[in-house]
């Protein structure tokens, strides 16, 4: 069923150097309350990183939806999910190499970090900006 108030995150996106690390993600999962690590087909190979946390495998779309409609809150790099998500529920979406001025996600709910390196991203910053 949907996790209602749960904080969604979702480590994936198209391209490798778009990603933060899955470790650090697991670290902010286990920082924030009601983590819910969101992991498509092309994630599988990081579910490994997330062993212990809530984690939402393949889910249809139509869960996916109605998962974020009902967040507290959203955490993701540049990815679609991402862009949906800001159009549901507060949105962080974590920007490296793409340039966040063009690619950002329109919706109303989204905030947007961007470091041109993720790399240099701490978890503690984005922990701050979440709980």
């Amino acid at each position: 069923g949907v996790q209602t108030c749960a904080l969604p995150i979702y480590p994936g996106s198209g391209g490798k150097p778009k990603r933060w690390a899955a470790d650090r993600f697991a670290d902010l999962a286990r920082r924030v309350p009601s983590p819910l690590v969101m992991l498509g087909p092309a994630e599988d190979g990081l579910a490994s990183h997330f062993e212990g946390l809530p984690v939402a495998k393949d889910w249809p779309l139509r869960k996916v939806v109605a998962t974020l409609a009902a967040a507290r809150a959203f955490v993701g790099n540049d990815s679609g999910v991402s862009h949906l998500a800001s159009y549901l529920c507060p949105t962080l979406a974590l920007f490296g190499p793409t340039d966040p001025k063009v690619w950002a996600p329109a919706g109303p709910f989204a905030e947007v970090i961007a470091t041109g390196d993720l790399a240099r991203l701490a978890t503690e910053e984005v922990a701050s900006r979440l709980i």
